[in-house]
């Protein structure tokens, strides 16, 4: 009888041909064996296609979409709507994998969709150079966070500044439950997105001393999230404030957090929010009734330096942030 698939691995795939093998033998490589593959190629211009094509060609459990380039969140979003698993979890293309990178994820937790295990990852720089990388390798404590308990931990290690959605499991039967996806429009800080907004649809939260996931991050490198080529516009940033209004509404008290760690997710909404009123171009009548209807109320502001300025900002019209804005920056 043949068993079911248990695990989705969805891989976006632009321009990577130079460690897209390195990353699909890693999968491939797996001890746990029984999972499907998603490559979303994302217009790539350069040979990722063939790559995987080859692939797909040589072993059933890979699926292959075929796309125009739109960026990381309607790559991720084409591959969720071809999930047809319980589980799914991410691999950035230019990354790689342990062999026990799956097999960690299933064995702490099969059953419990409201529940999330989030293992931990080394960071590689070019022939795996330790010194030429950005970030230090994270490594979790067995650690359990539970819905309406306050865990130090979350706080100590500030859990929430890990954006990726690698290194983490999500129910799938949860993302379609809420209609949770990939905001298309932005395309850098679109994963801790989607992950927050994950967190305040769940109950527990599991962290494994596992490290599974091998994060390419050199010092010298170019890459989406890191060069700002794409940072959000007025409408990204727009739809950036909206969602963080909730999860900074929702979250901190699922999880008891502390009044310090709160402030963190609501100057996410705040900054986002003054950041589409003073982008560059000009604002819409559409825009405008857009942020209007996400104005801050005097409860979301902070006590800090930069909050009082926010606080004064929003006393008046957003024309007039704009008007004040253009004059200062002369």
């Amino acid at each position: 009888m043949k068993q079911e698939t248990i695990i989705s691995v969805i891989i976006p795939i632009y321009n990577a041909d130079k460690y897209l093998k390195r990353c699909l033998d890693s999968l491939l490589s797996q001890t746990f064996s029984n999972f499907e593959a998603i490559l979303v190629d994302d217009g790539s211009t350069d040979d990722s296609l063939a790559i995987c094509e080859e692939y797909a060609l040589n072993d059933k459990r890979i699926k292959l979409i075929r796309n125009k380039n739109g960026g990381p969140s309607k790559a991720r979003n084409q591959g969720l709507e071809e999930v047809t698993t319980k589980w799914v979890t991410f691999i950035d293309a230019d990354d790689y994998v342990g062999p026990y990178y799956l097999e960690n994820f299933i064995k702490y937790n099969t059953d419990d969709i409201e529940t999330q295990v989030i293992q931990g990852y080394f960071t590689v720089g070019y022939n795996n150079d330790k010194h030429d990388t950005i970030y230090p390798d994270t490594k979790y404590k067995y650690h359990i966070a539970k819905e309406g308990e306050h865990s130090s931990y979350i706080e100590e290690e500030n859990i929430l500044y890990n954006w990726a959605v690698w290194c983490k499991i999500f129910s799938v039967e949860i993302i379609k439950k809420h209609n949770l996806k990939f905001e298309n429009n932005i395309w850098s800080s679109e994963d801790g997105l989607f992950w927050h907004n994950y967190l305040c649809h769940i109950k527990k939260i599991v962290f494994i001393e596992e490290q599974g996931y091998y994060y390419f991050c050199p010092k010298v490198y170019d890459s989406v999230s890191r060069n700002g080529k794409h940072k959000p516009d007025t409408d990204g940033y727009i739809t950036l404030s909206k969602n963080y209004k909730y999860i900074s509404t929702i979250l901190p008290r699922k999880f008891k957090m502390s009044n310090r760690y709160a402030s963190f997710l609501k100057m996410q909404y705040l900054q986002n929010y003054f950041k589409g009123i003073l982008t560059p171009t000009s604002l819409t009548d559409e825009q405008i009734t857009r942020l209007e209807s996400i104005r801050p109320p005097k409860n979301f502001f902070i006590s800090s330096k930069r909050g009082i300025l926010l606080w004064i900002a929003n006393l008046f019209s957003i024309k007039f942030i704009r008007l004040i804005s253009t004059f200062t920056s002369r």
